[in-house]
């Protein structure tokens, strides 16, 4: 069986192999910690003045790191009690298909409503006092977005949406420490992971959070995403001010929102995401490292998950459906209630539909990643341990130059757009980029017959594995 390499100071593995998160757990529990964007703009801790004994700590709490307790660990510590198990969704009561009932509510939102409504719904019931989450509200200076504490209904609103920009969540984690309420967070699989390592080893973290909410992530884009899709609209990064990644579109399917960006006078501009080069998520442009070496998809270790129903049934659905896991009984009680008094509708997925809602994230996160992993091991260099084994997924030639391309477009990525702000040239990212592009289109292209075949493939996995 292939095997991983181990190093003896696992945190030192994880920042000289630029697997780094920068989630800013350690920046919590250890202040010699701080938390730094590097020269594209990701964040990294930098761990410079911290001690061996440090660094060990610390390495129990690093979502990436080899030698922290990983999802099914800890989802069995945290839900006990869940009904159900699934190696590709973790532990779950129930799962879900739904949105908000109110128009006006969900227009406002990037995809069903839900996550916004239950964060109001958790405030209206005096259950939590504010919600730490990612917003327009935090970030330091020049930071489009950053975590934020949220403190009213007024405020969860106004700091709603998908934000694609990776960001640290100790700041904010401290503000909320530092009072003795109580607060919901919400963060993508690793930050939600993160925080539970978090409260695993500090009760105080334990008290102040007593909900935890993920969202599913494709992966962490650099700040640079938000710059390359606003340049193209004519706002070149010195002018940008606000952007909307998911701006809905009545009457259009569901996957052709819009992209939305201010500059510095108030003038706004728009058109459809999917028309802007670099918009493709399966590029990965802007991808941080840590990224393809992660294998939680539906944010195991949060009470409850939520994400895009990506699914047929669905897409002529232009306000947005979402899915939703339900891990805390408790989180399930609030839905029923919502939907016995019209708050928001939903219907019941199979693990099988929830699965296929995020096929790519699988092919990325699972088979991907068992190749990632396997070439790591050939050439005798690190990677971190993860609960999918490195060749354990055999993919066909194709297969696997798309994985390989995909890590070169990543990280070509960040190296050309640094060089075209520094021209202030947006064609020297288009030259860099383009045949990388057209390459990927080539081997993207499925025929019927192979669609078929995967599927299959995918249903066998989950009836013999």
């Amino acid at each position: 069986m292939l095997s991983t390499m181990q190093s003896n100071e696992p945190m030192i593995e994880v920042a000289s192999n630029n697997i780094c998160v920068g989630c800013g757990a350690c920046a919590v529990v250890n202040s010699k910690v701080s938390i730094v964007r590097d020269k594209y703009g990701m964040p990294r801790a930098n761990l410079t003045d911290v001690d061996r004994d440090g660094l060990k700590f610390i390495a129990s709490i690093c979502p990436v790191s080899s030698v922290s307790d990983n999802e099914d660990v800890l989802g069995v510590e945290l839900f006990p009690r869940a009904k159900n198990f699934d190696s590709g969704i973790g532990k779950y009561e129930s799962l879900h298909a739904g949105r908000v009932s109110d128009d006006s509510v969900v227009r406002g939102s990037s995809s069903g409503g839900l996550t916004t409504w239950l964060l109001v719904e958790l405030l209206a019931r005096g259950e939590i006092d504010g919600v730490v989450h990612v917003g327009k509200d935090g970030g330091d200076e020049g930071d489009l977005f950053g975590f934020c504490v949220s403190s009213s209904v007024e405020e969860v609103l106004e700091n709603r949406k998908s934000q694609y920009y990776a960001a640290s969540f100790d700041g904010a984690v401290r503000q909320a420490l530092a009072t003795t309420k109580r607060y919901a967070f919400v963060g993508v699989p690793c930050h939600v992971k993160a925080l539970r390592l978090l409260s695993k080893h500090d009760v105080s973290v334990r008290n102040s959070f007593p909900f935890v909410i993920g969202l599913v992530c494709g992966h962490l884009k650099s700040p640079a995403f938000a710059e390359l899709l606003a340049w193209q609209l004519g706002i070149p990064p010195r002018d940008l001010a606000a952007v909307d990644f998911r701006v809905k579109a009545p009457g259009k399917q569901v996957h052709e929102y819009l992209f939305s960006a201010t500059d510095k006078s108030g003038a706004k501009h728009e058109r459809t995401s999917s028309k802007l080069f670099g918009a493709l998520w399966g590029h990965a442009a802007f991808q941080l490292e840590a990224c393809d070496y992660c294998d939680d998809i539906f944010a195991e270790t949060a009470d409850v998950c939520f994400g895009d129903a990506w699914l047929p049934k669905y897409a002529n659905e232009w306000r947005g459906t979402n899915v939703v896991v339900v891990r805390n009984a408790a989180i399930g009680e609030i839905f029923v209630g919502g939907k016995e008094r019209g708050d928001v509708s939903f219907e019941p997925l199979s693990p099988r539909d929830l699965v296929e809602s995020n096929a790519g994230n699988f092919r990325h996160r699972r088979d991907g990643l068992s190749f990632r992993l396997e070439e790591k091991v050939r050439a005798g260099t690190w990677a971190p341990i993860k609960r999918v084994l490195p060749g354990s997924v055999g993919l066909t030639r194709r297969r696997r130059s798309i994985v390989r391309l995909r890590q070169r477009m990543s990280t070509l990525s960040h190296e050309s757009f640094l060089r075209a702000k520094s021209k202030d040239d947006l064609n020297l990212y288009f030259l860099d980029m383009s045949p990388y592009a057209e390459k990927m289109a080539r081997l993207s292209r499925v025929s019927v017959f192979e669609r078929i075949v995967r599927k299959a493939f995918r249903v066998l996995g989950r009836i013999f594995g």
